[in-house]
């Protein structure tokens, strides 16, 4: 003869069960967060960008893809080290700006490379 077993569930697997599905508890879908988060963060390096010129001091392109933010004191690894990258760091770039300069990928890599040698 065959015996059915039960599956026991756990305590565990309880908790998670309800953030199985991504739905409200209306049972609407949430929105992804991480399209949100993407679109907070674009936004947020577009304002640190435009405060700072919105083109590039050097050479005067203002193709947001290739603008960058440079450090005037030249204390970038620092303070990566403090804060980390990406949104933290232009939230500081939009509570002081005048620490900053916006260059394009190339000014800044030929700025570093004169630093270098």
């Amino acid at each position: 003869m065959y015996s059915v077993q039960t599956v026991a569930v756990t305590p565990n697997q309880k908790r998670w069960k309800k953030y199985a599905k991504p739905q409200s508890k209306k049972g609407i879908a949430r929105p992804n967060s991480t399209e949100a988060s993407k679109k907070t963060q674009h936004m947020t390096r577009v304002r640190a960008l435009m405060l700072l010129g919105g083109k590039c001091e050097t050479c005067g392109i203002n193709d947001m893809r290739v603008l960058q933010v440079d450090h005037v004191d030249n204390n970038g690894a620092a303070e990566r080290r403090e804060i980390g990258r990406g949104y933290a760091m232009m939230k500081r770039v939009l509570a002081n700006p005048s620490a900053y300069r916006c260059l394009c990928a190339n000014c800044h890599a030929i700025r570093h490379s004169k630093e270098i040698g």
